[in-house]
């Protein structure tokens, strides 16, 4: 396929080409957390006493800053993902934040590659490095003529622009999505211009907007021609470098602890390439997981789908959607899912599962909504007990204060959201 293949003629095109943007964009970053939430912690890396003790600290260092790496880059796929939603509502389309279920082993295009949830390593950044891969040379490597993700958007902004002029000679004849629907800085009380955890949300409300949106996320995956700031791509060679070295012969050491590959606790038909977590304790903890992963997908999908918004839901789904959700109960609990045992037996660590129920959907009505919510904060406090109270040989008094902190987070969230009275 060559960047000619993406041939885009219709609004109906645009839409299902940005729906693909959003679903790539949403499993690249789950890719990402799911490889910084396996990375070992400076103190187990300081046990490790077949390294000395120069080593140990070098390597505390390298794997502190290679989370720090991934962590960023998913903020900004994040990011990414917004502005795709962005696009869609300006074209009059609603938010993607459904995607297709993890592992995908088909290839999706423009990314040549399977899509799966792999710990930290060397396999992990090669996966990550096709889907932010530009054409220009890569390190030992000659430049490549396949498209990228930086075709497929720049595909996406010439259809914009040659839409607009065939229906009546404007590019604004096409943006008929409501401008207050468009998420940017102002929601969250920042100045336009403001960077704010690596991140910038802007507005798209016309062809220049939606031009510049484009652009900047195709120059922060692929890096822009004349250099400047080091892209996605970049940062992912310069770490493949270093752990190449860090784990190279003779260095017997792991930067990532055992975590399973493309972990699930809901069994599936068909299971090659599936790692089941039968462990109790470790089945509840991903269930709560989950649950919480689907519950910020349904808020985000709902603070991206106003027209006529009610601002005291909007606060209040910013005040847990972003940030409290994501920052003290999804990456805390994925965190501690790479230390739980994937099973009763053996030595390979569970995961973050990021599965999606079975017939989950979108709720498009307030009050039925937020009922859904608060079902799912209390189902999330119940099986985060669960996970808790479940003894067994090789739990550590760290991950019972781990579930404490998670479960007086989900009760501080689960009391805030009892508080909404929905109007409608």
């Amino acid at each position: 396929m060559t960047a000619h293949a993406f041939q885009l003629e219709t609004r109906d095109d645009l839409i299902a080409a940005l729906a693909r943007a959003a679903e790539l964009e949403h499993i690249a970053c789950c890719q990402y957390l799911f490889a910084a939430f396996s990375l070992k912690e400076p103190a187990e890396i300081a046990r490790q006493r077949s390294l000395s003790p120069k080593l140990r600290a070098e390597r505390a260092v390298a794997a502190t800053e290679w989370k720090r790496t991934l962590l960023l880059i998913a903020r900004q796929e994040m990011m990414h993902l917004g502005e795709a939603c962005n696009l869609l509502s300006a074209l009059g389309a609603g938010p993607r934040f459904l995607r297709p279920e993890l592992p995908e082993k088909e290839s999706l295009p423009p990314i040549p590659a399977p899509f799966e949830l792999q710990p930290f390593g060397k396999l992990a950044i090669r996966r990550l490095k096709l889907f932010e891969r530009g054409h220009k040379r890569a390190a030992g490597s000659a430049p490549s003529s396949a498209p990228t993700m930086g075709d497929y958007y720049r595909a996406i902004g010439r259809a914009l622009s040659r839409l607009g002029k065939h229906r009546g000679g404007s590019a604004a004849s096409i943006f008929v999505g409501p401008p207050k629907a468009q998420v940017a800085n102002e929601a969250f009380g920042m100045p336009a211009r403001a960077i704010w955890y690596d991140v910038q949300l802007m507005p798209v409300v016309d062809l220049k907007t939606a031009l510049r949106a484009i652009d900047r996320v195709v120059t922060q995956g692929e890096g822009p021609e004349d250099g400047g700031e080091r892209s996605h791509f970049e940062l992912l060679e310069e770490m493949e470098s270093a752990v190449r070295s860090a784990t190279g012969r003779g260095n017997q050491w792991s930067p990532a602890r055992e975590v399973a590959p493309n972990p699930i606790f809901r069994p599936r038909p068909a299971m090659t390439g599936l790692s089941l977590i039968t462990h109790p304790a470790s089945a509840r903890a991903a269930s709560c997981f989950s649950i919480a992963y689907e519950t910020l997908l349904l808020m985000l999908t709902r603070f991206y789908s106003r027209e006529l918004p009610d601002a005291e839901e909007m606060n209040l789904l910013r005040g847990v959607a972003f940030f409290p959700l994501m920052t003290s109960v999804i990456r805390p609990l994925g965190e501690l899912l790479t230390q739980m045992p994937l099973s009763p037996r053996g030595t390979a660590r569970a995961g973050a599962t990021f599965e999606l129920e079975p017939g989950f959907h979108e709720l498009p009505y307030q009050r039925s909504f937020w009922s859904f919510v608060n079902e799912r904060f209390d189902r999330m406090i119940k099986e985060a007990r669960a996970a808790r109270s479940i003894s067994f040989s090789g739990r550590s008094p760290a991950w019972l204060k781990r579930f404490d902190y998670l479960i007086d987070n989900l009760a501080f969230l689960a009391r805030r959201v009892r508080e909404f009275k929905p109007g409608s």
